[in-house]
């Protein structure tokens, strides 16, 4: 069994471990640079795919520092990330879920408070969760622009939770690197690290 009855809290990333959206993001940001050129595009598709779990406002200070020699100024990070929000939310808000995950977080929630901690902006991920109609299901979410180490340090401190009392599944090495760095325990959703792997949530070694 992975989830025992010590466990008090569980916490979620949300792209590619609640929501089928991890292609959804990766076209998004391809349509944000293509207007910077295919080269530009490539770079960034590649460095976004090889960094998922991390902001999206890190990458657009790569993007400027490093692709295009400039400085991050406030004027083009807020440029990039208005052209992501209007690419990607309503495809993401329309994303299938991982198999089993709804029922999963429904029955979860029931027996002790979920969270979902992601780099999305946060703002955007309560509107992305409020239009999927699941809010309830959470005690609490998080988002960029803190970190997933903060915003994970802040939910264990808010439901009064240790971190051997909680449990993180994410599918990106800032989950991994998040939960380790603060005791968590792991479970890797289509990817290795943590006690557990899982494919999906219909996993038998998740049942009650």
């Amino acid at each position: 069994m992975i989830i025992r009855e010590h466990h008090r809290a569980l916490f979620f990333d949300f792209d590619g471990v609640i929501v089928d959206s991890v292609e959804v993001k990766t076209r998004a940001f391809a349509t944000v640079f293509a207007p910077y050129g295919e080269a530009a595009q490539k770079t960034m598709v590649a460095y976004h795919t090889a960094h998922h779990g991390v902001s999206r406002y890190e990458k657009f200070r790569y993007f400027a520092t490093t692709v295009l020699g400039r400085k991050a100024d406030d004027a083009l990070l807020g440029e990039l990330d208005r052209r992501m929000r209007a690419v990607v939310v309503d495809e993401v808000v329309k994303a299938p879920y991982i198999q089993g995950a709804l029922s999963f977080v429904e029955r979860q929630s029931r027996l002790r408070p979920c969270y979902v901690v992601s780099a999305t902006p946060r703002e955007e991920l309560e509107e992305i969760i409020r239009r999927r109609g699941i809010a309830d299901l959470f005690r609490g979410l998080r988002g960029s622009p803190k970190s997933k180490s903060e915003n994970l340090r802040e939910l264990l401190a808010i439901c009064g939770a240790k971190p051997n009392e909680g449990i993180m599944f994410g599918d990106a090495e800032a989950d991994l690197t998040a939960a380790t760095e603060l005791g968590l325990e792991f479970v890797g959703v289509n990817r290795p690290g943590g006690a557990f792997v899982i494919t999906d949530f219909t996993d038998p070694r998740l049942a009650p």
